[in-house]
């Protein structure tokens, strides 16, 4: 798939009223980034230069299908962070969407100097644009925002202007989003193109920091699965046709195996499963000294041991429910509850649900669609959980290629 084909399985044309800007996805659950200008109440700025939300719609263009979205983070100062963060209201990414990896910009990376861009800026003549050029440096401007600055030079004028705000800056030659294009910048009489590093937008944004942390961690898997040292080609194919994840591509398509394993983990919540079947599989790898693990998994764990006892002890429950504020440890309490039961032989999965699921078998059913099933509504519960338990049992072995490709 060329560069072309990537981008537009990630950008989106954000409109409001007339207003016409860019976005791209940046979590599964259809969270994407835009420019605050984007999505502001211009008449109340043109008014008083309040920094207000419009009260209009707003509506995400993929593909032709208009998606309904609604704001769910602002930057505190648009002025010198100008950033929105929108979420479709179905909380899912379209069909045919993709995520692309986000990554810092290196200066010192001659790779990492071109790049290329899809947006919106003339919409009544073209359906998108593609854009290109060169990143200068960074800079700041006078009101203090941190900015990657392009080589005027190399733009024309009709390459990035009004409708290209909130278009992603993607360097092909590594794979990575490294900004966003935000603003044209006028310095000592010179107007030239600037976009907000990812790296500013994730100091602020916590779905973009865990994109950012998580890119780092899937690359370190990446390259823990190149074959040598831990793996022979028969040894990755044997553990890669052995996880539990379904619709996987088969092993004997990708041409970088290790890259196109880490891939299909980016932003679906399961580097961390991941990484407790590499672990449970390969005890011979020492991945605490190889990968560097993200907060969830590193933080200390404390004062929840009774929780613990009821949930993996010899008397534990069949079922619990935790009920905390944010901030109260829940996440690590699960995560320590998977270090026990990978350590007994077992699997575990995460797998959110609606708040409108209301029955066990509305809840069975999304089990078995995010395992990769269409299972007919018309089957019980005990239909559906044996169902699930058949294909967990082939794939931990690697005996049931059907399952895993179900």
């Amino acid at each position: 798939m060329d560069t072309k084909d990537r981008l537009l399985q990630n950008v989106v044309r954000i409109k409001h009223g007339t207003t016409t800007g860019t976005g791209f996805f940046v979590g599964d659950d259809g969270t994407l980034l835009t420019c605050f200008h984007v999505v502001r109440d211009n008449e109340v700025y043109r008014r008083d230069h309040t920094h207000k939300i419009t009260r209009e719609v707003l509506v995400a263009v993929f593909h032709g299908v208009e998606h309904t979205a609604r704001c769910v983070y602002v930057s505190p100062d648009p002025e010198t962070l100008d950033v929105a963060v929108l979420r479709l209201e179905e909380a899912k990414l379209p069909p045919d969407a993709a995520l692309l990896s986000l990554g810092k910009w290196e200066p010192d990376s001659p790779e990492m100097r071109e790049f290329c861009s899809f947006g919106f800026r003339s919409p009544k003549v073209f359906d998108g644009l593609h854009a290109s050029g060169e990143i200068r440096g960074r800079t700041v401007t006078i009101s203090g925002q941190q900015v990657l600055q392009f080589a005027s030079q190399t733009l024309g004028a009709e390459e990035i202007r009004q409708g290209m705000s909130g278009a992603p800056v993607y360097c092909e030659a590594v794979d990575r989003i490294v900004g966003m294009i935000a603003l044209r910048c006028a310095e000592q009489g010179e107007t030239i193109p600037c976009a907000v590093p990812i790296e500013a937008i994730a100091e602020v944004c916590p779905t973009v920091n865990e994109r950012l942390l998580e890119e780092e961690l899937l690359q370190q898997l990446a390259s823990i699965l190149r074959l040598g040292e831990w793996f022979t080609d028969k040894a990755l194919k044997a553990f890669y046709e052995s996880l539990p994840f379904p619709n996987l591509l088969r092993y004997d398509e990708p041409e970088d195996k290790p890259q196109a394993i880490v891939t299909q983990l980016r932003g679906k919540n399961r580097v961390y499963d991941f990484i407790d079947c590499l672990r449970a599989k390969r005890p011979d790898i020492s991945l605490t000294s190889l990968i560097k693990l993200l907060p969830a998994h590193s933080l200390d764990f404390v004062n929840r041991d009774d929780e613990l006892e009821k949930a993996t002890g010899r008397h534990a429950l069949s079922y619990l429910f935790f009920e905390a504020p944010a901030g109260y440890g829940k996440t690590e309490l699960l995560r320590a509850i998977e270090q026990r039961e990978f350590a007994d032989g077992r699997l575990c999965v995460y797998i959110d649900v609606p708040l409108s699921v209301n029955s066990a078998l509305a809840l069975a059913q999304i089990v078995a669609e995010q395992a990769g099933y269409a299972v007919p509504l018309n089957l019980s519960i005990e239909a559906v959980a044996y169902t699930l338990v058949g294909f967990l049992q082939g794939s931990d072995d690697g005996s049931s290629e059907s399952g895993r490709e179900a």
